[in-house]
C-alpha cells in the first residue's frame, strides 16, 4: 500500500470535550478549551461522487411499504461523517451543481436553472477542478458532474481537468425493456448491465484507480445518472421491490395543503405519477426510482471496491452528494423544484483518511463543499466562495464551525433552515414556516 502523503501540523483551540491527538484521546469531565498540536494528512487523493435527484434515502428508508437497498452507500456512511441536514441552495440541477462546484451564490452567477451554462456565467478558473488542477492535482471526471450527460465543450474540460473526459452513452435497445407499469419509462431489461450510462461512468473511475500511478495528488470525479429519469434500467434492480407492496407513506396527510399559500400552487405538478389519481401508475414510478436508486448504488460500490484494492485507499478523501431531493407524491408533487425539505435536503457524506465515523445534524449546505475540499488539499478559500469548510465537523484538528442558517431558493421564492426551523417565503411575500422537531412532514404551516 502507498505511504500517506507529507503531514502537516496545526495547533488547534477547540470547544469539545475531547480531542483526538496523534493517535491518543484527550478528555476532560467539562466542557472547555484544548490546544494541541494535530497531525493532519496533507493533499489527500480526492474521490468525488455526484449523484443525480439521490432523496435522503436515509430518512425514507421504510416509508414507503418496503425497504430502499443501498447496501454500498450504507458502508460508505458508516465509515464517514455524515450530514442528515445537507441543503442545495437551488432544488434544480444545474444551479445546485454550478453553485456547489464554484461556491459562488446563484444570485451572483444568476444561473437559476438549467438553460444557462456554468461556464458562461462563472469563470471557469474559478471552479473546483480547475482550482485544484492548480494546485498540482492530476483532475479526471466522467459521466455528470456540472450539468448535463455529455462532456462539457472541449476547452472548458481542456481547462478543468488533466485528461480527457469520455463521451460516455446509453446504449442499450429500449425496444427490449419491459414496462412495469409506471411513469418515467420506469423499463426492465434482461441481459448485461454494461450498456448503462452508470455502469459506464463506474468503469471509466475502476480503470482510473487500477491504473494512475502518478505522483501528484488525483482528484476523481464522478457522476451518476440514476435515480434521475428515466427509469430504465436492469430488471435485476426492480426484482429487488414488490411493486404491490409499495404504500404512501403514514406521514402524508391528505389535503395538507390547505393551509400552504396559494403562490405554492405553481410549484405543483397536476396530473402525473400521484397516489390519489392514478395508484398502479404512481407504485411503478416509485418502484422505478427505487430501483434507479440500487442502480446507482451498485455502480457507486464497484468504485468504492476498486479504490478500496488500490493503492490510493489509505489517502484518499471521499465526498459523495446528491445535487437535491425528490417529492415522490408529497404536497402533490412528484418532482423537485420546491422549498420543501424533501426537495431541498440532500445526501452528503465525506469520508476523509483516519477521521473517525459521525453523524451531524447541523445544518450545512452543498455550496460548503468546495471550501471542504480546497481545506482537504492545504488550500486557501477564495474570497468569493460564499461557503465555509466542514471539516471542522468532521474532525475537530481542523479547528471550528460557525453554525449558521442554511438558505435555498428556486425561482424568485428563497427559504431558510435554521435548527429545527424552516421558513419560507414566496416572491408574493406570502409565507410557511415549520417547526421539524414536532412536523418533520411540514404538514402545519405556523403562519
Amino acid at each position: 500500500m502507498a505511504c500517506l502523503r507529507v503531514l502537516r501540523s496545526r495547533t488547534v483551540c477547540l470547544p469539545f470535550p475531547f480531542l483526538r491527538v496523534s493517535g491518543d484521546v484527550v478528555t476532560s469531565s467539562h466542557r472547555t478549551i484544548f490546544c494541541a498540536e494535530a497531525t493532519i494528512t496533507a493533499s489527500p487523493n480526492v474521490l468525488f461522487i455526484a449523484i443525480d435527484d439521490l432523496f435522503d434515502f436515509n430518512a425514507f428508508r421504510h416509508s414507503f411499504g418496503v425497504e430502499i437497498q443501498t447496501p454500498n452507500l450504507d458502508r460508505l456512511f458508516d465509515e464517514s461523517t455524515v450530514f442528515q441536514n445537507a441543503f442545495a441552495t437551488t432544488p434544480v440541477c444545474n444551479p445546485s451543481r454550478t453553485a456547489t462546484l464554484t461556491g459562488k451564490s446563484p444570485f451572483e452567477t444568476q444561473v437559476h436553472d438549467n438553460v444557462l451554462p456554468w461556464y458562461e456565467a462563472a469563470p471557469i478558473a474559478e471552479s473546483l477542478p480547475a482550482l485544484m488542477r492548480d494546485a498540482g492535482y492530476h483532475t479526471a471526471s466522467a459521466g455528470k458532474v456540472f450539468h448535463g450527460y455529455k462532456p462539457q465543450p472541449d476547452d472548458v474540460n481542456a481547462r478543468l481537468f488533466s485528461e480527457p473526459v469520455p463521451n460516455i452513452r446509453d446504449s442499450f435497445t429500449l425496444s427490449e425493456g419491459v414496462s412495469n407499469g409506471g411513469g418515467w419509462n420506469a423499463l426492465g431489461f434482461t441481459g448485461s448491465d454494461d450498456a448503462f450510462y452508470d455502469h459506464k461512468v463506474a468503469d471509466w473511475g475502476v480503470d482510473f484507480l487500477d491504473r494512475y500511478d502518478g505522483e501528484d495528488p488525483f482528484m476523481l470525479m464522478l457522476g451518476f445518472k440514476h435515480p434521475h429519469n428515466n427509469f430504465e434500467l436492469p430488471q435485476a434492480y426492480y426484482d429487488l421491490y414488490d411493486k404491490e407492496q409499495i404504500q404512501v407513506p403514514t406521514s402524508w396527510v391528505a389535503g395538507d395543503l390547505a393551509d400552504a399559500p396559494a403562490f405554492a400552487d405553481q410549484f405543483m405538478t397536476k396530473g402525473r405519477f400521484f397516489p390519489d389519481r392514478d395508484f398502479d401508475t404512481w407504485q411503478g414510478t416509485v418502484e422505478g426510482y427505487l430501483a434507479a436508486i440500487s442502480h446507482a448504488d451498485a455502480q457507486v460500490g464497484r468504485v468504492l471496491d476498486a479504490l478500496n484494492e488500490s493503492d490510493h485507499a489509505d489517502d484518499t478523501m471521499i465526498v459523495l452528494f446528491s445535487d437535491h431531493g425528490f417529492q415522490l407524491g408529497s404536497k402533490d408533487h412528484f418532482g423537485k423544484f420546491t422549498l420543501w425539505e424533501e426537495s431541498a435536503r440532500a445526501p452528503l457524506a465525506i469520508k476523509m483518511p483516519g477521521a473517525e465515523a459521525a453523524v451531524v445534524d447541523t445544518p450545512v449546505g452543498l455550496i460548503d463543499i468546495l471550501p471542504t475540499v480546497l481545506d482537504a488539499a492545504d488550500l486557501t478559500k477564495p474570497d468569493y466562495a460564499v461557503g465555509d469548510s466542514l471539516l471542522p465537523l468532521v474532525d475537530p484538528a481542523y479547528g471550528t464551525h460557525a453554525d449558521k442558517p442554511v438558505f435555498t431558493h428556486v425561482y424568485g421564492s428563497m427559504s431558510l433552515r435554521s435548527g429545527d426551523f424552516r421558513y419560507i417565503r414566496y416572491a408574493d411575500g406570502s409565507e410557511e414556516f415549520y417547526d421539524l422537531s414536532t412536523d418533520a412532514a411540514q404538514i402545519i404551516n405556523l403562519v
